[in-house]
């Protein structure tokens, strides 16, 4: 049951041709990959994660991203800290913004996003007033 588990973690994380090779030889890329599939490996309900796509190419962090998105939708809760808004938004239902160990804000990305959207101002100042765009 164990190796079958590790055999499908290692194929879904795309590191079967790798998996008698020792990891001193990995790129960080793989590196990153293999210590989430540790992760998985006892198949945790909750998931913790720390900046999961940190230094991943954009190949892998979308990789990681479906990934990540599966083990949710099999019931899972993934917990995960991150810097990258587009991470954020693309994968977590519920934010919270945390700023010195507090947390600032909480709530979904759309309502998180949506003061800024609605506070959007456009001022426009010209150096050289025309007469002409004085008159429009």
């Amino acid at each position: 049951m164990r190796n079958e588990r590790a055999d499908g973690l290692l194929e879904k994380f795309k590191l079967t041709e790798r998996g008698n090779q020792m990891v001193r030889g990995f790129s960080g890329g793989m590196m990153q990959r293999l210590s989430i599939a540790r992760a998985m490996m006892h198949d945790p309900q909750v998931l913790f994660l720390d900046e999961p796509s940190a230094g991943l190419d954009p190949q892998t962090r979308i990789l990681l991203w479906e990934i990540i998105r599966e083990y949710h939708q099999a019931g899972k809760t993934v917990l995960l800290t991150t810097h990258n808004m587009e991470e954020a938004d693309a994968l977590c239902q519920r934010l919270a913004i945390v700023d010195h160990g507090r947390r600032i804000a909480l709530g979904t990305p759309a309502e998180l996003r949506r003061p800024f959207l609605e506070a959007l101002v456009l001022r426009l100042r010209f150096g050289n007033q025309t007469p002409e765009l004085v008159k429009n």
